[in-house]
């Protein structure tokens, strides 16, 4: 269930099912659309790509009856949600050398710093992806090369709650379990 671990199929089909990429590739129609990100910008070189998104997609999970929204920590609770933040940590998290990612190495090959980091040989400020603001997220690739915005919609660049795996004001950090029953949360929109 966790985008950063998922490596047989199975586990894939569940985190796509469960969390929306910023891309989507149709693989009927061999066509990428936008998923989370509403559209992209790519640099006159081809390595720099802005991936616009909107608000108004929450948090989500099953409640043991229904798919209910995930409320944050404020005082008048409030639906928790999906920012280009969580995809940064996403993605920074999948190619971290503590998570031990079997596939961080496609991450690597793609967006820079993102090797070096899982080698241990840089720090995540060092991997090439960035939230501008809550809604916009810069990543910056190696090279120009047309899988590029495939590569950012795969499941392992996929956003993932930073406040319940590490903790926050009012949500006891899980770690590890994040991703077991009654802790578990997914983004609401379907691509």
């Amino acid at each position: 269930m966790d985008p950063g671990l998922a490596t047989d199929t199975t586990s894939v089909q569940i985190d796509n099912m469960a969390f929306v990429g910023l891309t989507y590739l149709d693989e009927v129609a061999v066509k990428l659309y936008p998923g989370m990100a509403e559209s992209w910008d790519v640099s006159e070189d081809g390595t720099d790509l802005h991936l616009p998104s909107g608000p108004g997609d929450p948090w989500v999970k099953y409640d043991g009856t229904e798919v209910v929204q995930v409320m944050d920590c404020q005082e008048t609770p409030a639906p928790r949600m999906l920012t280009a933040h969580d995809f940064e940590y996403g993605i920074k998290r999948a190619v971290a050398p503590e998570t031990a990612s079997d596939y961080a190495y496609v991450l690597g090959f793609a967006i820079q710093g993102a090797n070096e980091y899982n080698a241990g040989e840089a720090t995540a400020d060092d991997v090439g992806v960035k939230a501008i603001d809550d809604y916009t997220l810069e990543v910056k690739f190696l090279e120009n090369v047309a899988y590029n915005t495939n590569i950012i919609g795969l499941w392992t660049a996929r956003a993932v709650p930073k406040w319940l795996i590490e903790g926050d004001d009012c949500t006891d950090a899980r770690g590890d379990k994040w991703t077991e029953t009654g802790f578990f949360q997914g983004t609401a929109r379907t691509p």
